[in-house]
């Protein structure tokens, strides 16, 4: 097995760890507490284990950082970084539309009246799944229930 196969399995081993340690994790949860995490936890296994499996297979090996953007990663990592500073204070709602919107305009989606739209619709969305169906608790400004 050549070096660049090895690396490219490094991805999904840890991602397997990753969800093998969340599942262990949410063992420790109280009440129903416990089902989001685990639920996460196994997909994530399951979906890495697949990912490693298939790249153990695949003939061919690619380079991962072929035609890497370096500066739209820092600046996508670099508003991830606020959106954790920010998001206590604002709330999930308010935050989560920042980034997505700061997000769109950053890999250069220039129809800004969708750009707004589509963050609002799909920040919401999340709020109602997570919030609502999932009963998961987030940092609030407004609509706290």
């Amino acid at each position: 097995m050549n070096k660049a196969k090895k690396i490219e399995l490094l991805m999904p081993i840890f991602f397997i760890l990753l969800g093998v340690a969340t599942i262990i994790g949410s063992l420790s949860l109280p009440g129903d507490e416990d089902i989001f995490p685990r639920m996460v936890g196994i997909f994530m296994t399951i979906v890495s284990a697949f990912i490693f499996v298939s790249t153990l297979k695949s003939k061919t090996c690619k380079n991962p950082f072929e035609g890497l953007r370096l500066g739209r990663v820092l600046k996508t990592l670099l508003s991830l970084a606020i959106y954790t500073v920010i998001l206590p204070y604002l709330g999930f709602v308010v935050s989560s539309v920042i980034l997505s919107l700061f997000t769109m305009i950053s890999l250069e989606y220039r129809d800004y009246k969708r750009a707004v739209l589509y963050s609002l619709i799909s920040s919401v969305a999340i709020f109602v799944l997570f919030k609502v169906f999932f009963k998961v608790s987030l940092p609030l400004l407004i609509l706290d229930f």
